[in-house]
């Protein structure tokens, strides 16, 4: 492994790669003038590269916290990253790497175009890249949220019906809606429309990434956590539980925990095709930590070694490595006129 990272620092100062990474520590170790050149390829990220506009999905709870209470720049993804959670143990996070698009006489090789994060395997001794679906620094996410439309419409106007949004509802169950050039409070609506089908026209929630990378979701850091967005509780002086495993925590590391148990603990089904038609293949489940997995464990009466949910393959996969993304928030309101 001490090879592969030093053939991999070469690298960095002989110009052929570009590295940028999250680990403070590394950060800190790495030479002035690689540090320097980290500097220079972020600047060129957000400058000189085209900028590109990218879809989001949170949930209502943390489209609140970016949208109201206006206390989330951080966000922590497993998407994409299924290789090396197969063994996270396995795997060093070495850097991320911008390509840019490859011109050839022949063809134009799209598939080296991107934002990558470069891992090291310490078993095979072999590198891996792993191209982000979250874009490099610079690059714009409008958000995907829960929406509904405004039910008072005749049929042949639904088309035109404005979008009510339910992170919106307020203490009444009324969510506030456009209607005629007035905002007014109203409760008629269709059904809820899931995030992922929401379309761009309906964005009102647009971010800019500062810094994407690459961690283990354990090893958030108390500032991070706050950054996630987790409600510290002003009158009893203590964060807030997500996942109703006890009532508040000391520390918004132990909040987030909670909370990603409360959206990853739940063991997830993977898909596939057969005969044309979609079938659940197996589940996944990404604990916290050990203790969490061990919670998981008891909580379902699963030993260590029978891992199947539903009369499926169960994979566990203890403290996964996350894409970590530092947004700045643009708007809530739709997208900047100067974009």
């Amino acid at each position: 492994m001490a090879k592969i990272k030093e053939h991999y620092h070469n690298e960095i100062e002989s110009g052929m790669r570009k590295c940028i990474t999250l680990d403070k520590e590394a950060q800190d170790n790495l030479p002035q003038h690689i540090k320097d050149k980290m500097k220079a390829d972020r600047d060129k990220a957000c400058g000189s590269q085209l900028i590109k506009e990218l879809p989001i999905l949170f949930s209502t709870p943390m489209v609140q916290a970016i949208a109201v209470h206006k206390n989330k720049s951080q966000t922590r993804r497993t998407v994409g990253l299924d290789e090396v959670n197969q063994n996270p143990d396995q795997w060093t996070f070495l850097g991320m790497e911008l390509h840019p698009r490859i011109e050839t006489e022949i063809n134009t090789y799209k598939v080296f175009e991107g934002y990558f994060a470069v891992f090291a395997n310490e078993q095979e001794e072999t590198n891996l890249f792993v191209k982000t679906r979250y874009g490099q620094p610079g690059d714009l996410l409008w958000v995907r949220e829960t929406i509904s439309f405004y039910r008072g419409f005749a049929e042949d106007k639904k088309p035109d019906a404005p979008f009510i949004y339910k992170a919106d509802k307020d203490e009444c169950g009324q969510y506030p809606c456009l209607l005629n050039g007035e905002t007014v409070m109203v409760n008629q609506r269709e059904p809820w429309k899931p995030s992922i089908h929401m379309p761009k026209s309906a964005a009102r929630i647009w971010l800019q990434n500062e810094i994407v990378g690459v961690e283990r979701v354990a090893d958030i850091s108390e500032q991070d956590a706050i950054a996630e967005g987790v409600i510290y509780d002003g009158i009893g002086h203590e964060w807030i539980c997500y996942d109703n495993t006890t009532c508040c925590f000391e520390t918004a590391k132990e909040s987030f925990r909670s909370l990603w148990q409360s959206i990853n603990g739940k063991p997830k089904p993977s898909y596939v095709k057969i005969d044309g038609k979609l079938d659940i293949s197996g589940y996944t489940v990404f604990p916290f930590d050990l203790e969490a997995a061990e919670q998981f464990l008891n909580l379902r009466e699963i030993s260590l070694g029978y891992r199947e949910y539903k009369n499926r393959p169960l994979k566990i996969i203890v403290n996964p490595w996350v894409w970590v993304v530092k947004f700045k928030v643009l708007s809530t309101t739709g997208k900047p006129a100067e974009l």
